[in-house]
């Protein structure tokens, strides 16, 4: 090294400039006076060019160097720096000799790896280093100019002048880079252009627009992007053809491969795969349903057809030179297909020759073998896999005979198969795949069983399972020893309930109870051990987190660290948890969703109710976007994620309830007063089928109809010829959308509507009525199943066909008369439900690997059964096997046998009931015949356990009021000694009494639980001042809410929103309505009969945020009255005029449309309803 170079010149600031980043002509004119800019050409390696320049120059006071980055890498000239390069590039890196080195690249510095870049990079330069956590670039896309993480002490040279800053127009980052041959692509947005396809050009190294396929400011949103051969595939939408397959053909041009849907209509080809240099894709023409396609030897687009079609492919994954996908082809239900190039058409690999339903699921490739699961008609849903000769073959019958072990949670670590999988002779437990191919049980002391959660986190898996012993723990597995190792943290070993489960960079995170600092958010550590990240609630309370989201490598949730409530937290840049921080509060924050590079979630600052917020990425400061005028809450709700746009409905205090979305800039917009004016069009149902929103919603002139929003962002109704009124039960199946509705001529009907063709389909199969009444529409796999009748069989049991058709599954009770299924529940791949043959009474019944529906038998039968609850992947219910009265059941989803949980010793019914799921747990009460009626709940095995003798002996607690507030359980009980007060759940499981309200042997008598976000109102009486009100804020125990006179005997409890409406007098104006805010827990009075009478309201009814009830204002009479969270209350109507009544009654709700009977004093009592247009009542 010569001596110049160890000259330090403290004035020389030296700029690489990547030529490849966006406008670097106008980063070179603003350089700071004393900086020496030198630009790194794209066709060399850049890291090589930094070295020579180096070498014959001054030792820099500082280097900055600014190209494009992600997370620990640099892109320099034609090569990056990264922590997988850092070694093969340690001899140039050593030379870069100076204090400070400065690396403008967006994202270099995030989480571990960014870190970990940075530490390697500073042990190899000895400088002290500055990089950044965000991008780099303009504020206008989100970037900034703060390099915001250091090493070491870093003297900052501003490089460029403030005005350059200010102005430049982009970021220095890139989306979708790829590489084909020797072009560069990628995409980006600018204002001018959109997100359009862009490139390096070759000989001035910097970057240019490709094509602007959308012409103008639009977004044509290229992605997908497929190399085969030499031939670059993507799609895009060009404003006309909607999303369609393009190519950049062999003059270097952008070209649509074809219109795939014709016109306007998107075909939406995705699954992109290549197999020997073929592309395959699924799409839709817009006359059938989506299918698959190729790429033909001339260029152009063909669909693939068996003999009968092939519909609905999925599952599409390459193994050596055959691609193997799933479908429907027509005849059969779903099926496993394979496609070898060379030959080209379709080879069907069923195997299951009794039905030719196979239903093969859970496709996974290990090495060069391809395993997934299905059943054969023979033995159940078992584990299979494909030989070397391309064909199926059973792996293991791990449940003999026609039972399934129904494998699932396929997960791959190194080179070996984890599953689990249930073997008929203990619970679902852990399996692997052996060095034979064998399937072999994982096995620990006590078992593994209930294995779920599974994460693969550097080469470990991690998931949740119970021994047995210690209840539902994290477990770990090492590739290499294949033996679980047990995570347990709860220092009692119960269980500590782990559970929120979120990756971040290269550590895990999640909640669990530790059995001394309560429930809190906790990490995998380096060493791949169990870490607290905090005790944010100091002590044995629990902060309760949740909402665990993340964005840029950042986490956010919220918590409660016991003084603030539940508000807004984040893992600062340190790993410590921080509150995140607003005047007033950001109180029960929820609703989190990530768009972008953003967060948005609702939350209340305590002035405003409950609000849309946004996170800035840069500053990570909540921004409130607070869109209602009269700054009241425009209660935000639905959210819905469209592709990258945010649909919500929110009410701006001037057009009513619409449907608004989250803009280009990240800002709140109204995108129709579909109901123009002060009325409401109260979008609902909001769902989502190929990237079109569907949704409900009024315009003020007809009922409630289906909407979508078009091709050029417009809501649009949907008609049929004679109309479609009163959608309801929207439901996806595949590609289409289900619903039931009225089309103006025929009662409830059930329609179908697929995205590229539009219109409605109706699916009417009673030919007698045109009424099939179709409801409990219920989703299994891929098979819509369904309640209707067709005229003939009476109500049975129907499912959607691979047609796309009605089919009847089974005319349980025969002829005309009606089974009337009911209770459709799913477990695992099966459906259950209730239903009477016509022989017996009600049973249960579920659809068998065949699609058959059969009778589940026990000894005795199973009468009437009832109280289903699917928790963990099991089955739980109540029913009478003829000797026992009315028992719990279980079926787990492998055997399908119901298992009798019976605890009564004397074998009578021990009444189950009070049923209540708390996280991974049920409870309930019953009555052993030892201990009289208790608290119970399911352990982690799925057998019940008493949870406590709460009045000792065979006395009775007789718990009550079962209620949940975040995840503890409250309820009123008895204990014999302090008579009926209130109760919880603490953090190891047992039962404490909350506070002795009426002190002594007297009762309180607890009533009216009721939780309002996440504080719990309760009605008790002290034994002083009567019957009052009572709350309980999460960690805090009960306190009575004052007022004056106080509260005698409230009763009504209704939650609308953040409020809790109620009766009660205060002792001056007799019963009138009051309302707390949760964020105020202060009791209002409206007051409405303000002659000290009592207005008496009553008969309270919830329709879409607004509460409606009956009361008397002294001047008109009782009549009908509402009240929302924003206003005072409202008479809706005088519907008998003057002080005489109309006495509303029998208030109810059908179809989003308020049905209540009142005499207008002339025609006597009639029916009447809301017009929810107008929202006047109207006789019907």
């Amino acid at each position: 090294m010569d001596n110049q170079r160890l000259h330090l010149d403290s004035n020389h600031i030296l700029v690489f400039i990547d030529s490849a980043v966006e406008n670097h002509e106008d980063l070179i004119k603003g350089v700071v006076p004393q900086a020496e800019v030198i630009v790194l050409t794209s066709q060399q390696d850049g890291v090589e060019q930094i070295t020579a320049a180096l070498q014959s120059r001054d030792r820099a006071s500082s280097i900055h160097i600014v190209s494009h980055g992600s997370l620990g890498t640099l892109y320099l000239g034609n090569t990056q720096l990264s922590l997988s390069t850092l070694n093969h590039y340690s001899e140039h890196l050593k030379t870069w000799l100076t204090p400070s080195l400065l690396l403008y690249g967006c994202n270099v510095a995030v989480g571990d790896v960014g870190e970990e870049f940075l530490n390697k990079l500073h042990y190899l330069t000895g400088a002290a280093i500055a990089a950044s956590t965000t991008p780099i670039g303009s504020a206008a896309f989100n970037g900034n100019w703060e390099l915001d993480k250091n090493l070491g002490s870093v003297e900052f040279h501003p490089a460029f002048l403030p005005s350059t800053m200010a102005s430049y127009a982009t970021v220095f980052e890139q989306t979708n880079p790829i590489i084909v041959g020797d072009k560069y692509y990628f995409t980006t947005y600018d204002n001018t252009h959109g997100t359009e396809l862009w490139t390096i050009d070759p000989n001035t190294g910097n970057p240019v627009l490709f094509a602007d396929i959308n012409p103008g400011s639009a977004s044509s949103n290229p992605s997908n992007f497929t190399v085969v051969g030499d031939i670059l595939y993507f799609t895009a939408d060009d404003g006309y053809s909607g999303t369609e397959l393009w190519k950049i053909d062999a003059n270097g041009y952008p070209q649509r491969v074809q219109d795939i849907n014709p016109g306007y209509g998107s075909s939406n080809p995705s699954n992109l795969i290549v197999v020997d240099n073929t592309l395959y894709f699924t799409a839709s023409d817009g006359y059938n349903t989506t299918g698959l396609w190729t790429i033909d030897s001339y260029g152009y687009a063909q669909r693939i057809q068996d003999s009968g079609g092939l519909y609905n492919p999925s599952n599409l994954i390459v193994l050596g030179h055959s691609l193997y996908f799933t479908a429907f082809d027509g005849m059969n239900d779903n099926q496993l297909w394979r496609i070898i190039p060379s030959i080209a058409y379709p080879i069907n690999l069923s195997f299951n020759y009794y039905s030719g339903f196979s239903n093969p699921s859970n496709l996974t490739v290990v090495g060069d073998t391809l395993y997934f699961t299905a059943t054969d008609g023979y033995s159940g849903t078992e584990l299979w896999r494909i030989t070397s000769y391309g064909y199926p073959q059973l792996v293991q019958d791990i449940n003999p005979g026609n039972a399934s072990s129904n494998p699932s949670n396929l997960t791959v670590i190194g080179n070996s198969l984890y599953f689990v999988a249930n073997d008929g002779d203990s619970d679902t437990n852990l399996w692997k795949i052996d060095a034979n191919g064998y399937a072999q049980l994982v096995e620990v002391n006590g078992g593994l069983s209930n294995p779920s959660n599974f994460i693969v986190l550097g080469e470990k898996l991690y998931f949740t399972a119970s021994n047995g012993t210690n209840g539902n723990q994290l477990w770990r597995i090492d590739p290499n020893s294949s033996y679980p190792i047990s995570l347990n943290i709860n220092y009692y070993n119960s269980s500590p309930n782990p559970s929120n489960f979120t990756v971040v960079g290269d550590t895990l995170y999640f909640t669990a109870n530790d059995g001394y600092t309560g429930t809190e958010l906790w990490r995998i550590d380096a060493n791949g051990y169990p870490q607290r990240v905090q005790d944010i609630n100091p002590g044995n309370a629990s902060s309760n987190p949740s909402n665990l989201t993340v964005v840029d490598d950042v986490l956010y949730f919220s918590a409660n660290d016991g003084y603030n409530g539940t508000e807004l937290w984040k893992i600062d840049a340190n790993g410590y948890a921080q509150r995140v921080e607003v005047n007033g509060g950001l109180s029960n924050p929820s609703n989190f969703i990530v768009l972008g590079n953003n967060l948005y979630f609702t939350a209340s600052n305590g002035t405003n109710g409950n609000q849309l917020w946004k996170i800035d990425p840069n500053s990570s400061y909540p921004i409130n976007l607070n869109i209602n005028y009269n700054n009241s809450s425009p209660n935000p709700s639905n959210f819905t994620v469209v592709g990258d746009i945010l649909y919500f409905t929110a009410d701006d205090g001037y057009s009513g309830t619409e449907l608004w979305k989250i803009d280009a800039n990240g800002y709140p917009q109204r995108v129709q007063d579909i109901n123009p004016g002060y009325g409401s069009s109260n979008p609902s149902n909001l769902i989502v089928v190929d990237n079109t929103l569907y949704f409900t919603a009024s315009d003020g002139y007809n009922t409630t109809g289906l909407w979508t929003i078009d091709s050029y962002g417009y809501a649009q109704r949907i008609q049929d010829s004679g109309g479609l009124y009163n959608p309801s039960n929207l439901i996806v199946l595949g590609h289409s959308l289900y619903f039931t509705a009225f089309d103006g001529m025929n009662d409830n009907q059930l329609w179908r509507i697929i995205p590229s063709i539009a219109y409605p389909i109706n699916l009417s199969f009673n030919y007698y009525s045109g009424f099939s009444n179709p409801s409990n529409l219920t989703v299994v796999g891929d098979t819509l199943y369904f309640t209707a009748t067709d005229g003939y069989s009476g109500t049975e049991l129907w499912r959607i066909t691979s047609y796309g058709y009605p089919q009847l599954v089974q005319d349980i009770n025969p002829g005309n008369a009606s089974s009337n299924p009911s209770n459709l529940t799913v477990i695992g791949n099966s459906l259950y439900f209730v239903a009477n043959d016509g022989d017996s009474d009600t049973n249960l019944w579920k659809i068998d690997a065949n699609g058959y529906a059969q009778l589940v038998e026990v000894n005795g039968g199973l009468s009437n059964p009832s109280n289903f609850i699917v928790l963990g992947e099991k089955l739980y219910f109540t029913a009478s096997n003829g000797t026992n009265g009315n028992q719990l059941w279980r079926i787990d989803p492998n055997s399908s046998y119901p298992i009798s949980l019976n605890i009564n010793y004397y074998n009578s019914s021990p009444n189950p009931s009070n049923f209540t799921v708390v996280g991974d747990t049920l409870y309930f009460t019953a009555n052993d015949g030892y201990t009289g009626t208790e608290l119970w709940r399911i352990d982690a095995n799925g057998y019940p356990q008493r949870v406590q003798d709460i009045n000792p002996g065979n006395a009775s607690s007789n718990p009550s009021n079962l209620t949940v507030v975040d995840d503890v359980l409250y309820f009123s009980a008895n204990d014999g000694y302090n008579g009926t007060e209130l109760w919880k759940i603490d953090a190891n499981g047992y039962a404490q009494q909350v506070k002795d309200i009426n002190a002594g042997n007297a009762s309180s008598n607890p009533s009216n639980l009721t939780l309002v976000d996440d504080i719990l109102y309760f009605t008790a009486n002290d034994g002083y001042s009567g019957n009052n009100l009572w709350r309980i804020e999460q960690n805090s125990y009960a306190k009575s809410l004052e007022v004056p006179g106080g509260l005698d005997n409230p009763s009504n409890f209704t939650v609308v929103g953040d409020s809790l409406y109620f009766t009660a007098s205060e002792g001056v104006n007799g019963s009138e309505l009051w309302r707390i805010n949760s964020t105020t827990n202060s009791p209002f009075n409206f007051n409405i009969n303000p002659s000290y009478g009592s207005s008496n309201p009553n008969n309270f009814t919830v329709l879409e945020d607004v509460l409606y009830f009956t009361a008397n204002d002294g001047y008109s009479g009782t009549e009908l009255w509402k009240v929302d969270g924003n206003s005072y209350p409202q008479l809706v109507k005088d519907i008998n005029l003057g002080s005489a009544s109309s006495n509303p009654s029998n208030l109810q709700v059908l179809d989003n449309v308020l049905y209540f009977n009142a005499d207008n004093g002339i025609n006597g009592t009639q029916l009447w309803r809301i017009d929810p247009n107008s929202g006047y009542p109207n006789p019907v």
